[in-house]
Formats: structure tokens, C-alpha cells, sequence
């Protein structure tokens, strides 16, 4: 990973590294906490969402879910930048146990408003955590170090997400009905009707979970604020539109921001139309197997961040990114011909090509979020870390609106193999760009 950062020898680095291990497995912990939460009880609400029949709903989640990025992230970078990261990394997560209580009372009760207030909280603390964690990692190791530490972590929270997404759908197996002593089911049922075993289990983990993941982040080093004159920035997103904006002149940092925005569009709409794959409109699966359709994909990811720790070295590191764009459009379009399989294969060949597309989003991933996190000077993390959030959530509420389109599509498959078209023309924008880009950052002094 190129910086301006001098080389640090090899055995400070080893014990640097060593030194910090403890330091750094509280931070990955309650961040990998907080993955599993956010995808455990986001699963849950569109699983159930897609088996009433309402897979539209989804998109209106997600929105719900991005839209504090792009309010918020201007606040957050300036809380980052201006405090010291620990104190705003433990002051989200008290507010994600507050997001995880409306949120369990929405999945118990059926409560669409409660889901959506809950995701709109959940976002909020996940835009404020972000640049505070994302920005301490830098802090914490040397630039040599952070793109293999930013893929353990990936790796990490991969395994999280994973196990959220999965127990999501073994949970809302179990649809026996909960008691409630003198209530009536009209007056306990919601939208999804009355409240089941299954979405008791969800509302008792995600608050469970959140607890666990504050008293984790305790466990967070502090380092001293790293712009305590930095002023606030009143003008909200307009400040981050600013900050995005000035950042042209840094051509590769700038690509970078584009890079990540993409792969977290495509993700967004890859998720969704997975979901709407397994469902009653493609391969009619229950809950629980539906979300097993997403577990390659997940540990794809993970496989393609740890293998681009290897590739995505040195003043070339930004090699593997057009390449992976167009490995992702050729297993995305491929997708188009499983209905073609025999029926038995269908499933495990759709499985096959999803475990290649998340490599091929996680050659793309670690390398670029890396750079975000590497590139700024220490002063500005906060507020370019929450910039480029801003970007990506863009990108994911874009997401949204697309994904309604491709699900209009009577096939959901062939959506999913429509969408491939997206990474090859990101390729294409990647191939012309990067080469003017790398020529500018070799001049950069």
C-alpha cells in the first residue's frame, strides 16, 4: 500500500504488532458484535418482510438504515477528529443498546414503524462508529501493517455477519405462538402477524449482543484527540460534499472513495435480490435456507480481503481493481443460466457463483478502504473516513431504488444476472481512471 509513511523495520513492526494484539482484539470484537447485530436483526426484518409477501418493504429498510450517513457524516467525522476515538467508539455503542431495544420490540410485535425507527437509530450509530474505529486502526499500527490487519478484521466481521444472517433464519423457523396472559392475539398481532417463539429469541439477541459489544469497547485504546481545534461543521452534508469535493486533488484517494462506493452499491443489491431469489418467486425455500444462500458470498469476501493483503501491495496496490470488477460481471452474468441446470443443481451452482462474486468484492474491498484509511493526514481522518461513508451510503440508498427496478423482473435470477452489468462498466470507468490517477500520485509530493 503506497503512503508517504517511511518504512518501519522488521522487528519493530513484529513487536509493535505484538504489542498491540490485545488493544486490537477489543476493537475488532465490538465491531464484529456490532456486524452480527445489524445483520442479524436487518435479515430478520427482510426475511419476514419477504415471506408475507412483501419484498418491496425491503428497500424501504434500507433506506431507512443509510439515510444518517448521508445526514449525519459530516457530525461524525468532526466527533472523531475532534475527541478522542475511544470515547466516541463506547458513546455509539450506548446508542446502538438504545437502537437494539426499539428494534426488539418492532421484530416481537410485527411493528413496521418500530422496524424502521430502529434501522434508522442503528444507522445513525453505525455512521458515528465508523470513522472513530476505522480511523483508530491507523493509530494503532503502522501504514505497512493496516491493510492486513483492516483483512483480519474483515475476516472477522465476515464470520459475524455470517453467523447473524444465518441464526436470523433459524430463528423465524420456530413459529410458535408466545403467550401473552390476558391479551387477545387481535390485540398483540402486527403486521406480520402474532408475535412467535422465533421473534422472541431475535428480540433477547439483539439487545444481548449489543451489551456484550459496549462493555467490549471499554476495552478500546485511547489515543489523544487528534484535531481538538477542529470546528464544527454547521452546514451539515454540505460540509461533507465540501470535503468530497476538495479531495479531487488527491486523484487515487478520490478513485479509492469511488472504488468502495460501488462494491457497497453492488453488495446492497446483490443481498436483496438474494433474498427475493430464495423466496416464493425463484426457488420457494424457508426461511433459514434462504439465508444460507448468502453464506458463500460472505465467505467469498472474507477469502478475496485476506488474498488481496498479498496483491494489493506496494505503489501498484490498485492493480487488482478493474481485474476483480470484471471477474465480478462475468460470475454475476453467469448467474442468468442456472435456471438452465437440472433442478437438483440449481441451488448449489447459484451458491457456487455467489462464493466467486464475493471474492472477487473482497479483492476490491480491504484494498480500498485500506488506502481511505491510510491516505488522509491524521488531523482529517475522522472527516475523510466519514466522507467516503457518505459516498458509499449514497451508493447503498442508489441501491434501494435499483433494486425495485430489477424487481420488477419476473425472474429474480436474471436480475441478479442484469446487475453484473453494473461491474463491468465500473471496470471500464477503473481501467481509464486509474492509470491518470497512479501518474498524478507519482508526481504528489
Amino acid at each position: 500500500m503506497s503512503d508517504a509513511t517511511a518504512s518501519v523495520p522488521e522487528a519493530p513492526l513484529k513487536e509493535r504488532v505484538a504489542k498491540a494484539r490485545g488493544k486490537f482484539l477489543s476493537m475488532a470484537s465490538a465491531y464484529a458484535l456490532g456486524a452480527f447485530n445489524d445483520n442479524f436483526f436487518k435479515q430478520a426484518g427482510m426475511l419476514m418482510m419477504v415471506q408475507a409477501g412483501m419484498t418491496d418493504k425491503q428497500a424501504l429498510a434500507i433506506i431507512f438504515f443509510m439515510l444518517p450517513f448521508l445526514i449525519f457524516a459530516s457530525y461524525a467525522g468532526w466527533l472523531a477528529d475532534r475527541y478522542a476515538k475511544r470515547n466516541v467508539i463506547i458513546g455509539a455503542k450506548v446508542l446502538e443498546v438504545t437502537a437494539m431495544l426499539a428494534g426488539a420490540a418492532g421484530i416481537f410485535y410485527g411493528s413496521l414503524p418500530l422496524i424502521y425507527i430502529m434501522l434508522f437509530i442503528i444507522g445513525t450509530q453505525a455512521c458515528i462508529f465508523s470513522p472513530a474505529l476505522n480511523g483508530s486502526i491507523p493509530e494503532l499500527y503502522p501504514a505497512e501493517y493496516v491493510t492486513q490487519a483492516n483483512a483480519k478484521v474483515k475476516l472477522a466481521v465476515n464470520v459475524m455477519i455470517l453467523a447473524g444472517i444465518i441464526l436470523a433464519g433459524v430463528c423465524l423457523v420456530n413459529k410458535n405462538s408466545v403467550e401473552h396472559p390476558g391479551e387477545t392475539v387481535a390485540q398483540v398481532e402486527g403486521a406480520f402477524g402474532e408475535p412467535t417463539m422465533g421473534r422472541l429469541y431475535i428480540a433477547i439477541t439483539v439487545v444481548g449482543v449489543a451489551l456484550c459489544g459496549l462493555g467490549l469497547s471499554l476495552g478500546v485504546p485511547k489515543f489523544p484527540s487528534a484535531n481538538p481545534t477542529a470546528p464544527f461543521p454547521w452546514a451539515g452534508p454540505v460540509e461533507t460534499l465540501k470535503t468530497l469535493y476538495g479531495l479531487r486533488r488527491d486523484k487515487l484517494l478520490f478513485v479509492s472513495i469511488f472504488g468502495c462506493s460501488f462494491i457497497w452499491f453492488l453488495a446492497v443489491v446483490q443481498v436483496t435480490l438474494i433474498n427475493s431469489i430464495g423466496g416464493i418467486r425463484q426457488f420457494a425455500l424457508p426461511e433459514d435456507q434462504i439465508s444460507m444462500l448468502l453464506v458463500p458470498q460472505m465467505v467469498g469476501l472474507g477469502i478475496g480481503g485476506v488474498v488481496s493483503g498479498f496483491l494489493a501491495k506496494g505503489p501498484r496496490w490498485h492493480r487488482v481493481l478493474a481485474p476483480a470488477c470484471f471477474g465480478l460481471a462475468l460470475c454475476m452474468g453467469a448467474v442468468h443460466f442456472v435456471i438452465e441446470a437440472p433442478e437438483g443443481l440449481r441451488v448449489s451452482i447459484f451458491m457456487t457463483l455467489v462464493g466467486c462474486v464475493g471474492f472477487f468484492g473482497g479483492l476490491i474491498m480491504v484494498p480500498v478502504e485500506s488506502f481511505i484509511q491510510i491516505r488522509p493526514a491524521p488531523e482529517d481522518k475522522g472527516k475523510v473516513i466519514a466522507a467516503a461513508n457518505f459516498a458509499a451510503y449514497l451508493g447503498m440508498c442508489i441501491a434501494g431504488g435499483v433494486f425495485k427496478a430489477l424487481d420488477l423482473l419476473p425472474a429474480p435470477l436474471d436480475a441478479f444476472a442484469l446487475s453484473g452489468a453494473f461491474a463491468l462498466v465500473a471496470g471500464v470507468a477503473l481501467m481509464l481512471l486509474l492509470p491518470k490517477a497512479a501518474a498524478a500520485d507519482s508526481n504528489r509530493v
